[in-house]
């Protein structure tokens, strides 16, 4: 994900934490083709996000790819409790301390996005 600070005229690249989502290839990070369902998981990413002021809590870790891990919020909708609930991302295994892992099973019990 990509956030745009206007004031520093500053862009971070960004991975939201604690998920992990099917991989749309962008000729940046990723070097594969697009993985199943990937599409439809940003498409629900830029419906909550794209264009709406964000704002992000550091997670303190980085990806395998470098991206800064953080905790991302979109005109008051947590990024990733908005992924998980609609069935566009799964939660980090390894993210012990994750608030996802509940909402990740109501998801699949409703077969919603990628469980349907």
């Amino acid at each position: 994900m990509h956030l745009k600070c206007p004031a520093r005229k500053a862009e971070f690249v960004v991975r939201v934490a604690q998920i992990d989502a099917p991989e749309v290839h962008h000729g940046g990070f990723i070097h594969w083709p697009d993985q199943p369902y990937g599409k439809e998981a940003l498409a629900s990413l830029k419906t909550v996000c794209l264009g709406r002021k964000a704002t992000m809590t550091l997670a303190g870790t980085k990806d395998k790819f470098g991206r800064t891990d953080a905790f991302v919020n979109c005109a008051g909708v947590d990024a990733g409790t908005w992924q998980i609930q609609n069935g566009a991302a799964w939660s980090y295994n390894a993210a012990k301390t994750s608030k996802y892992p509940s909402l990740l099973a109501r998801a699949q019990t409703a077969h919603v996005g990628l469980w349907s």
